[in-house]
């Protein structure tokens, strides 16, 4: 499937195109802890090298090897997957608080003395309640990382939905949108 996916994303969009949906396959396939070391740091080093060219490269193939060689690297890739994990959760939980937000206004009110606390506390501190509910571990970690990334994005799909010009809505409403769509 994912050969198949890579082909389409060669044929329609490059080579680098093909890379990148082969990597995010490898990556949904084995895990980001089940991923080897080589392959990781080579897919960094490429496309690290792609954007900022061969010197970039070669920085963040020394950078990694680092890492590597000082023992961190079980660390480096739990904590990558934590954040990713984290940052992909309160994309989803906080985009639909965001649209929730921008539909409600009662709901808004509700949110905003939330995420005022959230944006003002320091990191550690959502640690502490955290800690006496779950303990020590990936868990609590994820949810430290998440009440702490999560105000972004109800704050900002909430902002974007709510200045919408009023033209380009009544111009989708014209058009057949449904109130939801709106």
């Amino acid at each position: 499937m994912v050969l198949a996916l890579a082909v389409l994303a060669a044929r329609r969009l490059g080579w680098r195109a093909a890379v990148a949906v082969a990597a995010a396959g490898l990556v949904l396939y084995t895990g980001f802890l089940d991923l080897p070391w080589p392959v990781f740091i080579l897919a960094v080093a490429l496309l690290a090298a792609q954007v900022g060219g061969p010197r970039l490269g070669l920085f963040a193939v020394a950078g990694f090897g680092l890492i590597l060689v000082n023992g961190l690297w079980p660390q480096l890739v739990q904590s990558l997957y934590l954040c990713t994990l984290a940052v992909l959760l309160c994309l989803l939980v906080g985009g639909a608080l965001g649209v929730w937000a921008a539909h409600s206004e009662r709901v808004s009110r509700a949110l905003k003395p939330i995420c005022d606390a959230l944006q003002t506390m320091p990191q550690f501190v959502f640690l502490i309640p955290a800690l006496m509910f779950f303990k020590v571990g990936e868990f609590t970690a994820l949810i430290a990382i998440m009440l702490y990334a999560i105000v972004p994005p109800i704050r900002y799909v909430e902002h974007g939905l709510r200045h919408v010009r009023a033209d380009v809505v009544e111009a989708v409403e014209q058009m057949g949108a449904t109130p939801l769509q709106t």
